[in-house]
This record gives structure tokens, C-alpha cells and sequence, in this order.
């Protein structure tokens, strides 16, 4: 205020990264101060001389004269000169005198501590102290006399600030409380729910104890004291090409709870009455037969390796997915995600597109006509010229959600590597969806139809992609369909399962995810066999997501066929692999891009995850602390790329490889699924027709935009039936976050509209 009246406005504008200044009459002109990436939270001195901007996504603060509306500084608060960027900037304070800035950054988990000047100078600025290690997620600072006030946004796991300050606590979203229990109660919690933040608070630190502060968050980031692992025995990578496999979903207990022991004979740590995907007694049939719904991704573990402590660092799809592909989730993807899952104005634009309208229908429904933008019938070329109207880059513009530091494609493009992508970023349409706008019928299962158009969210994928590989897309299988299953089983192997356009059976002709990437694999093997010269990305990023699941109904596969499907997709890759020629020098990686459907009695953050080549020590249990971003720095390390951001560049590689490779070959296993647990009974009791009815409403059109409470239920009941479950616990935060969103009946029914 000025004289007891507002003089001018600041707003800052995330995806523009500048502050708009405004007058409150709104008879001047808006002015434009640019700041840089990412704007977010602002602060005025006592005087209100200046105003501090964070920029979250470039590790930096603003410092604007409000006199002239200049920047007059920019103070980098990464953790060193050297340091490359990631620390995520969230929250900000000043100190009583007004001397010294505090600055909580969230991925590093740190306090910075920032002596100011008054008036900055080229030999006289403002200058870095040191850090002070937070929880997790540092996510707002206040001061309060001689005392920091920290919230830390995903907690600590620790009952009081002393063990903060240690920086002993490394993940902290334990199980809920019916970890452990009994055989029923295993349904758990859902990630973005379990987070319990805290605050944590700390006397300020007088020069000693900030450089013995300072120290400990350099060590808790990996840039001090941390012991250097020798990933390849030999001395250098044997790898020039990496497959970079990203799934959907899953928990380490749901599928490899069943495991005992490693390859190895060391003890697992799993809980098998949770393995409804496994080979466990959990995942026979409804009606108690034997089933083997992920033998590939079993016999992979035992084989090649058991990660039993890997973490994924995401909560749900759209950070996961950041996370997968840059070792990043920026600050726009950690915030806005929790709104689209408020399930109020906010749609999926998490990879790539930018607040596309929502024009998808619950689960049973007709696909939504948009006569106001195209006409019927449409063509693809229509559908896709309406898509592309929210991707950013096509129109000069900058997608939102993008980190600074970019995506793996960029670092291999960097590298000057060939990398190639099959389904991740990029919007695909098919035959069949043109066909179900055009006659307002529901997609059909299963869509095996050609791709008809394909175009990437990003510029660094254009001309980098494979054409007819899907994006996310449940009608689409990722290996096999239903029929074609039952057909394999019923002829006792003489009809292959798989999805291709070279399956000898016309009725099984067409496409699959394995298929369209096997088709150009084996193209790169043909050349390589004629003395050809190597076309195999060095990077390949192919997404097979059926593993997700979509619910209960009449016209989908059961969750376990899902994932048999997914199952069966990555141990046909493997043996592709490793019946080739570049079976000497591949590495193949796959992760699940989150946990957020199941349990897991450890965390419920922990989830399945492979390194498979002939350079892995035989049947190991990797026990130690791994997550996402470990995992990509050792696919880094395997090709000579260069980390994307802090993160990744300190994270400790999965030590898995041997000195000597093993060059057998890998033969994958059809899985078993009961021949009537492919699809619901015809004749559901009444829960199950409750449990159709919960499915129908559920948006299954992206990643995770289904209730995942609900989908939990239904998954559960999918398998066990009527045995009790339960509900989940819910924090008293989650619900907060909902309120003053409960929709009138008149929002419900213009939503449905919608």
C-alpha cells in the first residue's frame, strides 16, 4: 500500500516467467518485469522497496526495485557454482532486520541462507551462507524472532526436528496402519494421500553451526563424503544401446511379494498375501485355480537381479512421468497435479499438452462430439489438428510443465546419441477412434487397428519417434488381447499369443505395442546381418502401460489379464534381445513411472524394477536404497550421458553389473490366467455389478485420472472377491484439500455434460 491505497499490483506469471505489473484501476497499462523460469512465490520488504521473486524453475530469486520495477539481482541459490540445477525453490523469507534471506528449496531439501546488500553492485552482492537440511520437499520458510519455521512438504519420518537437522530420515511415507495386519487387510493408501507433511523447527544458526549445516546437506545430497561406486567392473561400459521400458503402476508387493529369496538364495523382503499379480496364492483366480500372472517379470528378478528396496520418487502419473523421463518434476507438475485430482477445472496436461479441454467420457460412454471444431465425419487429420492446438511448442510457446533441465531425449541428443521413442510424449490416433467419433460408439476392445496419425508433444522428438507405436490407450494391447490368448492356450502353443502384423492368424493380425517395436527391431538386426551399419538407437524409450488396469467390466479385460499382457510384452523384449546380435552390448531398464494403484507392507512408494543384460551378477538382491533417479543415472552412465540436473548427477547407481557377460538367451513364458477370468462373469452377483458400476465412472482415457481409491477396490475385489477389505485410511490433509469442492447438483450434471 501507498498513502492507505494499493499503488500496483504484482502478479506472477508461472509459464511466461516474468511479473506482470498492474494498476488496480486498470487505467494504465499492464508492464512486464521478466524475472526468469518459473515464478512463484513473492515477498515485499517492510518498506516495500523490494520484492523478492523465486523462480522455482531456475534456482533462483528475483530482486526487484519497486520504484523502478527493475530487476536490480538475481541470487542463484543452487547448492554450488558448479552444481547443476533442480533445487526447486518454493518458499521465502526475510529475517527480522532484513539482512538475510531464506529460501526453501524443495529438491534439495534445504534451507539456503542468503546475506543481503542494499544496493548490489558489481563487486558488492548479495551472498550465498550456506543451507540448512529440512524434511522432504522443503516447501515454505517463516521467521519468527530467532527461530525458522520450516514445512516440509512430504515430512520427515521422524518424530522431532533434531533428527531433521541430522538429516537421518531418507523416505518417509511409511504404510498406513493396517501395515502389517491380518490377510485382508493389505488394500493400503494411496501416495498422494499418505504424504503427512510436518514443520520443523530450528534456532538460527549462529557461523559455526551453518557451516556444520551447510556440510550436512552437502552430504545428504551426494556432493560430499559419498563413496564412489565402481558400476563396471571392467573399467568402462560394455553398453551401446539402452531400452528404456516405462510401465504403469504397480507396487513391489503386488508383483514380487511372492519372492522369498533372490536368484542367489538371499532373503527377499516381500509379503505374498498382497501378490495378486505374482505366482502367489493371492493371485489364483476368483474361482481358485492356478494361476502365473507375471512369470516373465519373476523369472527376469531371479535371473538378473531383485531390487528390493526400489522406491519410485513420484506419487501418481503426471509426476511420474516427469520423473521417468527427466529424473525432475518441476514445480507446476508437484502443484497443479493435486488440483486435476480435486476433480475440479482442471484437466490432464502433464506430458506435453497444455490445458486441453476434457473431451473424454467416463469409461462406458460414447466419445464426445465437438461439432463447433470439426465436422462428422471426421479424419484423423481433424482430430489431430484440434490436439495440436494445446501443444505448446507447435505455436511458440513453451510447455509449462517442461523442466529447465529438459528430458532424457535432449541429454542423448546432447551426447550425440540416436534415440528413438516408442509411445512416451507422443499423441496417437488410431483407426478405430476415428471410427467410434464418427458412428458415437464406445471404443471398442481390443483396438488393434492401424495407427493413423502420430505426432509429438516435443520438437527434440520430432523425427525421433516410431509412427504406429501407441501412447497410453487401454484398448490398445501391449502384446496380447483376450482372444488371442485363449486361442494360444486352447491350441496348446501351436497359435502365437502376440499381436502382430505378422501373425499367421488373420484374426490376430494388427497392432500391439511389442509389435510395432519388434517390427523395427528386427529391421535394425536384419541390417546389422547383412554387414549393414548399426541403426539401433543407442537410446530407445518405449512406454507399455497396460499393467495400469482398467477396472471391472463387460467390455475390458480383467486387471490380472492386464497385466499378463503387460507381463508377457517385456519377457517377449527381452528374448528378442537376447537372441540378437546386440544382446552383447544392451541394457534393458524398466520401471513402473509410479506405485499409486497398490500396497506394499514396506512403503508405498516401492515398486518392481529391472536391469537386464549379460553383464548382470547372477540372481543378486540389491538391497540398498534405489529410486527413479538412481535408476537413470546408471542408464546415463551406460551410454556416457551426461546427468540432466542435481538430482541425478549426485544419485548413487544400482550396483549390478558383473565383469563377464552371460550370453544365454532369455526364452519368455506365456503366463496363466484362468480361461474364464479374462473377462468379468456374464453373470455378476450384485457386488460385482456395483463394482461395474464404480468402473464406469472412472476417466480411464489418461494415466491415472481414475479415482485410485476406487480403483484400488476394484482391483481387489477383482481377485479376492468377497473377502473383506477394509477401507483405506485417509490423512485429515487429503480431505482439507477437497474443501469448498463438493459439487452442487447442478456442477455434477454440467460436469457429465462436459
Amino acid at each position: 500500500t501507498r498513502a492507505d491505497r494499493v499503488a500496483k499490483i504484482y502478479v506472477s506469471l508461472w509459464g511466461d516467467g516474468s511479473v506482470a505489473v498492474v494498476d488496480p484501476t486498470l487505467k494504465g497499462p499492464i508492464t512486464f518485469i521478466k524475472v526468469d523460469r518459473h515464478p512463484t512465490i513473492m515477498m515485499l520488504d517492510r518498506g516495500q522497496t523490494r520484492l523478492y521473486v523465486i523462480n522455482s524453475d531456475a534456482d533462483s530469486v528475483s530482486v526487484i526495485d519497486t520504484k523502478t520495477d527493475r530487476v536490480v539481482e538475481r541470487v542463484d541459490v543452487r547448492l554450488s557454482e558448479t552444481a547443476m540445477g533442480g533445487v526447486s525453490p518454493e518458499g521465502i523469507a526475510l529475517s527480522e532486520d532484513e539482512q538475510t534471506l531464506y529460501v526453501a528449496n524443495a529438491h534439495a531439501n534445504a534451507v539456503a541462507v542468503v546475506k543481503l546488500v542494499s544496493t548490489p553492485t558489481a563487486r558488492e552482492h548479495s551472498k550465498l551462507l550456506g543451507f540448512i537440511p529440512t524434511g522432504n520437499y522443503a516447501s515454505a520458510v517463516a521467521v519468527v524472532g530467532s527461530r525458522l519455521f520450516i514445512a516440509n512438504g512430504k515430512g520427515t519420518g521422524m518424530e522431532n526436528s533434531s533428527n531433521v537437522v541430522s538429516g537421518t530420515g531418507m523416505y518417509p511415507n511409511m504404510p498406513n496402519g493396517n501395515f502389517p495386519g491380518d490377510r485382508y487387510n493389505k488394500q493400503g493408501m494411496h501416495p498422494d494421500a499418505i504424504v503427512d507433511g510436518n514443520i520443523s523447527v530450528v534456532n538460527m544458526p549462529d557461523e559455526k553451526q551453518l557451516f556444520s549445516y551447510t556440510q550436512q546437506v552437502m552430504h545428504n545430497n551426494g556432493l560430499l563424503g559419498r563413496d564412489t561406486v565402481n558400476l563396471f567392473p571392467g573399467g568402462k561400459s560394455p553398453f551401446k544401446h539402452v531400452i528404456y521400458i516405462i510401465r504403469e503402476n504397480r507396487s513391489y508387493d503386488q508383483v514380487f511379494g511372492d519372492i522369498a529369496a533372490s536368484g542367489d538364495g538371499s532373503k527377499a523382503d516381500g509379503e505374498p498375501s498382497v501378490a495378486i499379480f505374482g505366482d502367489a496364492r493371492t493371485a489364483r483366480s476368483p474361482r481358485d485355480e492356478p494361476q502365473e500372472i507375471t512369470p516373465n517379470a519373476h523369472a527376469l528378478a531371479l535371473r538378473f537381479g531383485l531390487l528390493d528396496r526400489f522406491f519410485v520418487n513420484a506419487e501418481a502419473s503426471p509426476d511420474g512421468h516427469n520423473w521417468s523421463t527427466a529424473a525432475f518434476s518441476n514445480d507446476y507438475i508437484d502443484k497443479a497435479f493435486r488440483w486435476n485430482y480435486s476433480r475440479r477445472g482442471r484437466t490432464y496436461d502433464f506430458e506435453g499438452i497444455n490445458r486441453e479441454p476434457s473431451a473424454e467420457p467416463p469409461a462406458n460412454q460414447p466419445p464426445v462430439a465437438l461439432p463447433s471444431v470439426f465436422k462428422l465425419p471426421a479424419t484423423a487429420d481433424d482430430l489431430a489438428s484440434y490436439d495440436k492446438r494445446y501443444i505448446p511448442y507447435l505455436h511458440g510457446a513453451r510447455d509449462v510443465g517442461e523442466p529447465e533441465t529438459l528430458y532424457l531425449w535432449d541429454a542423448a541428443k546432447r551426447a550425440g546419441l540416436r534415440y528413438r521413442n516408442y509411445g512416451e510424449f507422443i499423441e496417437t490416433i488410431s483407426a478405430d477412434s476415428v471410427r467410434a467419433v464418427n458412428e458415437r460408439k464406445q471404443m471398442p476392445y481390443p483396438d488393434i487397428s492401424p495407427t493413423l496419425a502420430a505426432y509429438p508433444v516435443k520438437k527434440t522428438l520430432e523425427n525421433h519417434f516410431c509412427p504406429t507405436t501407441r501412447n497410453f490407450d487401454l484398448q490398445t494391447p501391449d502384446s496380447m488381447t483376450v482372444d488371442s490368448y485363449r486361442t494360444a492356450v486352447e491350441s496348446k502353443g501351436a497359435t502365437n499369443a502376440l499381436i502382430s502384423e505378422d501373425q499367421t492368424d488373420p484374426h490376430f493380425r494388427g497392432t500391439s505395442r511389442f509389435g510395432e517395436w519388434v517390427k523395427e527391431f528386427r529391421s535394425f538386426v536384419a541390417d546389422v546381418q547383412a554387414g549393414k551399419p548399426d541403426r539401433l538407437p543407442n537410446l530407445s524409450i518405449v512406454r507399455f502401460s497396460n499393467d495400469h488396469t482398467a477396472g471391472v467390466s463387460r467390455s475390458r479385460p480383467t486387471p490380472q489379464f492386464y497385466v499378463a499382457d503387460n507381463d508377457y510384452a517385456i519377457g517377449r523384449m527381452v528374448e528378442e534381445v537376447s537372441k540378437s546380435p546386440y544382446w552383447k552390448d544392451t541394457a534393458i531398464f524398466i520401471l513402473e513411472d509410479d506405485a499409486q494403484d497398490g500396497p506394499d507392507h514396506v512403503d508405498a512408494h516401492r515398486s518392481p524394477a529391472l536391469v537386464i543384460s549379460a553383464y548382470n551378477r547372477p540372481g543378486a538382491l540389491i538391497h540398498e536404497f534405489h529410486s527413479t533417479v538412481s535408476l537413470i543415472r546408471t542408464l546415463e552412465l551406460c551410454l556416457g550421458i551426461e546427468p540432466m540436473n542435481f538430482l541425478d548427477s549426485n544419485a548413487v547407481p544400482i550396483d549390478i553389473f558383473a565383469n563377464e557377460p552371460d550370453l544365454r538367451p532369455y526364452n519368455a513364458v506365456l503366463p496363466t490366467v484362468a480361461l474364464d477370468n479374462l473377462f468379468p462373469p456374464q453373470r455378476p452377483t450384485r457386488a460385482m455389478l456395483e463394482y461395474m458400476r464404480l468402473t464406469s465412472e472412472q476417466a480411464l482415457s489418461r494415466a491415472d485420472l481414475a479415482n485410485p481409491q476406487e480403483l484400488n477396490k476394484i482391483i481387489w475385489y477383482s481377485v479376492r472377491g468377497d473377502e473383506p477389505m477394509p477401507q483405506p485410511e485417509r490423512l485429515a490433509v487429503f480431505d482439507l484439500l477437497r474443501v469448498g469442492m463438493k459439487l452442487e447438483p447442478e456442477d455434477n450434471d454440467a460436469e457429465e455434460q462436459f
